[in-house]
């Protein structure tokens, strides 16, 4: 009865620990609009960059959109706050789409980012130097692609419990 007791112990702490490490893979949606420009993509709110430039920016690759009508994959570069701006780049498969800059769109680190939601007000560079700030990102949360931590522990204890019962033979 101890190893089984302490087998229990054994599963349901690996389960706890799983659950809590566990993040939710919650997909962002991206529209920016403005002057000759209407993009749209999405990406999951902590993403893994595939490139960090210090104290600079971090960039992930891969994400389709669609620019302006036109189906890309992009390369989007998300500038740090450091120098008092952020902002972020829109690499397409043969020239750069946007370059915006406003508010630093991510908290954490460079390495380990989580992205923003909301709505928040940009600029192209010659904007950002006169103030104008005409372009407009909207960051909207539309799914989870993983259950959410608490889902992984309901159903981990769940299961432990059918098994110690299953093994008492009270089922």
């Amino acid at each position: 009865m101890k190893t089984l007791t302490r087998g229990l112990l054994a599963v349901a702490a690996l389960v706890l620990m799983t659950a809590a490490s566990a993040k939710a893979d919650t997909i962002l949606s991206y529209q920016i609009t403005g002057p000759g420009l209407n993009a749209s993509f999405q990406v999951a709110q902590y993403p893994t960059p595939s490139a960090v430039i210090p104290f600079y920016d971090f960039t992930v690759t891969g994400i389709s959109g669609v620019v302006n009508t036109v189906s890309e994959t992009l390369a989007v570069n998300f500038y740090t706050g450091w120098l008092g701006l952020g902002g972020l780049l829109g690499d397409g498969s043969s020239h750069v789409d946007f370059d915006l800059y406003g508010p630093q769109l991510f908290t954490g680190s460079l390495w380990n980012p989580t992205l923003t939601t909301g709505t928040f007000k940009l600029a192209d560079y010659l904007g950002y130097l006169t103030g104008d700030y005409n372009y407009t990102l909207t960051a909207t949360v539309v799914g989870a692609a993983a259950p959410e931590p608490s889902t992984l522990l309901l159903l981990g204890v769940g299961g432990l419990t059918l098994l110690a019962l299953k093994l008492k033979r009270i089922i």
